[in-house]
């Protein structure tokens, strides 16, 4: 083991949640989301381990088994993607639901006041408002008519302004808004690709991992050569030691006495000495 294994099962245990996680908010009663973490976890296991077990299992020289567990390993890591991407999706969702909903409720204010800056300026510019010397000294009908609906819409955005000056500003993503500003991409596109990539890249270290730190073992080779083969059931030579004297037994002519006599024959022991020095 080395030090690299350690990113690869923190890759591993992410993935792990994330799938489960992702499994667990999309399921109602607690049996149905116990079955559904269950299966998000098998799933995330096999594309952990498949690719490893399938080259221990090519190098035995097996080709069905690492076949399978191939092609069972590519649509355990495309699930397993899709749940990581899923997962960093609502989760970043639902981080901003709060300030999403304040920054819909300044851009309802800043746009009220728009409006109201707007009607001022129109307003300034009808007769009604030199006439009455900036609604200031209305006379007719017409004009006091006119300046009431000023007044309005000066109180409105008075009202505007200072919902404005209340309320704080929130800015959503700023590394999006900076990206979209230097690439030209769309804030949609960008805001995919900041959760999609993570997710690919932490399953195929979580996938990738173990098979590229798997031990380097020697292959056996499945056909042999002949000459190999030939030495492996050749037999060794032997060469038979030299056979040892044994004792035999001679009979001796009968005696006088007509007796038989048995003389035992020894083996002769040959001794070497050197000359002496003189």
């Amino acid at each position: 083991m080395t030090l690299a294994h350690l990113p690869v099962f923190g890759a591993i245990v992410c993935t792990l949640f994330f799938n489960a996680s992702y499994a667990y908010g999309n399921a109602g009663s607690y049996e149905h989301q116990l079955a559904m973490v269950g299966l998000a976890l098998t799933i995330d296991l096999a594309k952990a381990t498949f690719l490893p077990a399938a080259a221990h299992y090519r190098a035995q020289g097996r080709i069905l088994g690492p076949l399978l567990l191939l092609m069972l390993w590519c649509p355990a890591l495309g699930y397993s993607t899709f749940a990581g991407y899923a997962y960093l999706t609502t989760t970043r969702a639902a981080a901003h639901v709060e300030a999403e909903a304040q920054e819909n409720n300044r851009n309802r204010v800043s746009a009220a006041y728009d409006r109201a800056s707007a009607d001022l300026a129109t307003a300034k510019q009808a007769p009604e408002w030199d006439a009455s010397a900036a609604c200031t000294r209305p006379r007719t009908k017409t004009q006091r008519s006119f300046c009431a609906n000023v007044a309005d819409t000066v109180a409105k955005l008075d009202a505007t302004s200072e919902r404005l000056t209340t309320t704080p500003l929130h800015h959503i993503n700023p590394e999006i808004s900076g990206l979209a500003t230097i690439t030209g991409w769309s804030i949609m596109t960008l805001t995919f690709l900041i959760a999609f990539v993570p997710a690919v890249l932490i399953e195929l270290v979580a996938g990738l991992g173990l098979y590229a730190l798997r031990g380097q073992r020697p292959v056996r080779d499945p056909h042999p050569s002949t000459t190999e083969a030939s030495q492996r059931r050749a037999k060794p030579f032997r060469t038979s030691a030299a056979p040892q004297p044994q004792a035999t037994l001679e009979k001796a002519p009968n005696g006088p006495s007509g007796a038989s006599a048995t003389t035992v024959s020894k083996p002769v022991r040959l001794t070497w000495s050197l000359p002496a020095k003189s």
